[in-house]
């Protein structure tokens, strides 16, 4: 059975319809992030349709993080080194990067007392 596709303004399969508009929205998802300043290192393919960007940390990016645009999902460490991985949606698309923990300068100051 075949779908109308608003994005390729045609009938498509429903499989084919969901891979397209996926691309799509990634397209435009990263000429978004392009216009942002932010460095798309690359892309990974899920479970299903929906696609994530994989940015590189940089001081945009932290500015997200600080007026709540994007928030923090994840852990890990390496080398003794904590990462934070963070993530935010453009365009309908997640967009996820990890940095090395910065405590805030409340924390900063808690742990110094």
């Amino acid at each position: 059975m075949k779908v109308y596709s608003e994005f390729a303004g045609r009938a498509l399969n429903k499989e084919t319809k969901a891979v397209y508009e996926a691309t799509v929205k990634l397209e435009l998802a990263m000429l978004e992030c392009e216009e942002m300043d932010l460095e798309v290192t690359g892309v990974e393919w899920g479970g299903g349709y929906q696609p994530r960007i994989i940015l590189r940390e940089n001081d945009k990016t932290k500015r997200f993080v600080e007026n709540g645009s994007a928030q923090m999902f994840g852990v890990k460490t390496k080398a003794g080194v904590r990462y934070d991985f963070y993530q935010m949606h453009v365009r309908g698309v997640k967009c996820i990067w990890e940095g090395k923990q910065n405590y805030s300068n409340e924390l900063k100051q808690k742990f110094n007392h």
